[in-house]
């Protein structure tokens, strides 16, 4: 008779992790030809009876139903183990035809390291050796990559990870009080989760995200992957390096991907966690024995860190987490009719490497997706698409003049070196003296056997003939350098030399031309966080405490109730995009856009200027606008700031009418005294009488007396119009001004009116000008006009509206 232990039975609650407890096991004898009893209470445990007398005890039966599986249950669990085996052989057959393919980027990625120059490496070496090219060669390396990574980084990180948090929500709703300050609510909430670093949130977002664009800055290639962490239990967005993200060589983009293998180390204790909490099938795994691969080699080396583990327990398994498509028998794709199509479905497969077993079987499609689409949990952070789904970055940029510029900058300094400290070549029969290196300081001297030469110390020592450093290797090398600093897109280099005066288009123009390639870099990861962000607000929409879980001031509400109802509304009218601009790549742009702005709406009265005002320190993520207000002073009506212009416009055609009738007049006083001229030039061709001559000469002065006190009535008519000009305006100021709310109004209309008001004499313009317009005498009916009088009486006629 065979043994049968019966099954691990789950009791309810308890556990690591809020994981079930395990049932104790029971060994029993089971017969050939046993039959099940009719069973009453399906509570009480089952006794079954065989022939021979063996019995079979089931302590916790359910009814069939209640054993049935949900979607997202692992299959693994009810999968035969010979399936199991041959897809896990299957699988890890693939998964290493992946790795052989990608082998050569692998290398690639990994040589690049060195080329950073943070690993200290001394100089020497003999001749001969891999490490120089000559003995005592320097081994400095030009930090050109290094540099245009570390700025990449700087940038796209102030660009994607504000301090205020990354999210911004969008009202695509009615525009409402209400409505509008759900949006904020909703976008504070998400960046307290990601961006406070408070317990329960996500305090692993700011970190991981800013060593993620270093490595995109450095060879593109990484991924961010977003899911429900099973022990964290709340939603996770954590980068996956390429090196970690195995895909075959032909696949363009991961949504069309047939298989996508996630390599994840895992401790000893994690994946004990993960079999208790229901994650992966608790079964025997065989000791792990990690092998790091060349890229983790090479970080270590830079690092100065070892490669191998000292005892078995702190050795890592090696999971793959396969996004596959497969067919399995029992669970296959089935037409409208039952009949199997024999299509393969999506799904995720948990491999352990070393013991190769599978961990898990899980459907990786929604349950009411008709169409049964995968679900990919990755998206790809670019630094720029091409040649392979890993994109390039600055290392497939900048490597080779980086190589070049290393050697270039070896060879200048050794050169320097040896012609400041060069060796020498001694005749043979001076080697009969103990030593041969000289090292003879400033103002020392040294010992040398010069016999066998005859006493000629020249004949015995010989200079190797080294040279200075050429100018041609200096020149080429700061060339290649700028060509490198323009290909690495350094965005914040300066526009360059040039006139202090140059017109601010021009350059902003230029500065637009040099950030084009990194704003289009910049575009793509906006893209990328946007995805990533929808992506976590379809995982909050299944759980939404999560989000709330470690925010005691949610600015939802502070009961559940009202939470939850606020939260149903924000996903039906809100929308999750990033709170970086991806068409305003730097803060000079966007101080530039704010000024266009400003300029284009300031003295337009169908703008609202606190609007204007609102959406400009938006752009810069200044908070707290509305308490910058001042409330005792409300915008001018705009209907009455109108009314005001209009009058000003008319005042200004009056004037201009009054310039053109005044040069007029003096046309016509200019075209009299020439036909005068004219004619007593006629009359003196004629007859040349002096008397008469001497009559007109006093005639002349005479006019040009009166011509004179003309113009000084006229002066003294325009002093005193300026005068009454004057007090009417001060008039106006204690007033109409008095009032708060009258004030702005005031300064603004006295401000455009002071064109129109006369000007006092100045040097430009003398004393004999004075009272003209341009030069030109005007009507004294004209002076008499009293423009402030106007002014002041328009606007005591408008106060009484006001109030």
């Amino acid at each position: 008779m065979a043994k049968k232990p019966t099954k691990k039975r789950k009791a309810g609650g308890g556990g690591v992790l809020g994981a079930p407890e395990v049932a104790p096991e029971y060994d029993v004898f089971i017969g050939a030809d046993g039959e099940m009893p009719e069973q009453t209470d399906a509570t009480q445990p089952i006794e079954v009876q065989f022939d021979d007398g063996s019995v079979e005890i089931d302590l916790n039966p359910q009814p069939e139903e209640e054993k049935e599986k949900t979607f997202g249950d692992n299959l693994a669990e009810k999968i035969g183990a010979d399936i199991l085996g041959n897809i896990a052989m299957t699988l890890l057959e693939a998964i290493e035809e992946d790795v052989a393919d990608r082998a050569e980027w692998l290398q690639q990625r990994a040589d690049g390291l060195e080329l950073l120059g943070m690993k200290i490496e001394k100089s020497g070496g003999s001749v001969g050796s891999a490490g120089a090219a000559v003995a005592g060669q320097i081994m400095v390396r030009d930090p050109i990559l290094a540099e245009a990574i570390d700025r990449f980084q700087a940038n796209a990180y102030a660009e994607l990870c504000p301090s205020n948090g990354p999210v911004k929500a969008v009202n695509f709703g009615p525009s409402t009080a209400d409505s509008d300050k759900l949006a904020k609510d909703f976008a504070k909430d998400f960046n307290f989760y990601l961006a406070s670093g408070a317990d329960g949130t996500a305090t692993e977002y700011y970190p991981d995200t800013r060593q993620m664009l270093w490595w995109v800055g450095y060879a593109s290639g990484m991924f961010k992957k977003v899911y429900r962490c099973p022990l964290r239990q709340r939603p996770v967005s954590e980068s996956v390096d390429g090196e970690y993200l195995i895909i075959p060589s032909n696949v363009s983009d991961l949504q069309n991907a047939g298989r996508i293998t996630h390599e994840i180390r895992m401790r000893q204790s994690v994946m004990k966690r993960m079999q208790i909490a229901g994650a992966y099938r608790d079964v025997p795994l065989q000791t792990p024995n990690y092998t790091p691969n060349v890229i983790e080699q090479a970080k270590d080396d830079v690092a100065g860190l070892g490669h191998t583990q000292g005892r078995d327990e702190d050795e890592d398994y090696t999971v793959y987490e396969v996004y596959c498509e497969l067919n399995i028998p029992g669970f296959e794709h089935k037409d409208k009719k039952g009949n199997p199509t024999g299509l393969p479905l999506p799904y995720r497969v948990a491999i352990e490497k070393d013991s190769r077993v599978v961990l898990e079987v899980r459907r990786n499609w929604d349950e009411d997706d008709e169409d049964m689409k995968a679900k990919i949990p990755f998206i790809l952070f670019p630094y720029a698409t091409g040649l392979s789904i890993y994109g390039t970055g600055l290392l497939q940029r900048l490597g080779n003049p980086a190589i070049a510029l290393t050697a270039m900058e070896r060879e200048l300094i050794d050169a320097g070196m040896f012609a400041s400290f060069p060796g020498f070549l001694y005749a043979k029969p001076a080697g009969r003296q103990l030593q041969s290196d000289f090292r003879v300081p400033p103002g020392g001297g040294a010992p040398i056997d010069v016999s066998a030469t005859q006493n000629d110390i020249s004949k015995a020592v010989m200079p190797l003939p080294y040279k200075d450093p050429s100018g041609a290797l200096v020149t080429m090398r700061q060339q290649i350098r700028e060509e490198a600093f323009r290909f690495g897109n350094m965005a914040d280099m300066p526009v360059g030399e040039g006139k202090q005066d140059a017109p601010v288009g021009t350059t902003l123009a230029l500065i637009e031309q040099g950030t084009k390639v990194i704003g289009g870099i910049l575009k793509d990861l906006h893209n990328a966080q946007k995805r990533e962000l929808n992506m976590l607000k379809e995982l909050f929409r299944e759980d939404p405490e999560a989000l709330w879980r470690g925010n005691e001031r949610s600015a939802l509400g502070p009961d559940k109730a009202q939470r939850m109802e606020r939260w149903k509304q924000a996903l039906e009218t809100c929308e999750i995009v990033p709170a970086s601009d991806p068409n305003v790549p730097s803060d000079m742009h966007r101080a530039a856009k704010a000024q266009m702005l400003k300029q284009l709406t300031m003295g337009n009265p169908a703008y609202d200027q606190i609007a204007v005002d609102r959406r400009i320190c938006e752009m810069f993520n200044i908070d707290d606008f509305d308490a910058l207000l001042n409330p005792n002073a409300p915008a001018p009506d705009p209907m009455m700031v109108a009314q005001v212009q209009m009058k000003a416009k008319e005042l200004q055609l009056k004037e201009q009418k009054m310039m053109m009738d005044a040069q007029n007049a003096q046309r016509q006083v200019d075209s009299r005294e020439q036909i005068e001229a004219m004619k007593i030039a006629a009359k003196g061709t004629e007859h040349k009488d002096p008397f008469r001559s001497h009559e007109l000469s006093l005639k002349n002065r005479a006019l040009s007396i009166q011509e004179a006190k003309m113009v000084s009535d006229s002066h003294n008519a325009h002093a005193d119009r300026q005068s009454r000009e004057a007090i009417e305006a001060m008039k106006v100021a204690s007033t109409v001004g008095v009032h708060p709310e009258a004030n702005e109004v005031v300064d603004e209309q006295l401000a455009q009116m002071r064109d129109f008001l006369s000007s006092g004499p100045t040097t430009a313009a003398p004393m004999a000008a004075g009272g003209a317009v341009n030069g030109e005498i005007l009507p004294p009916e004209d002076n008499d006009i009293d423009l402030a009088v106007a002014i002041t009486q328009f606007l005591r006629d408008w106060r009484p509206q006001r109030r």
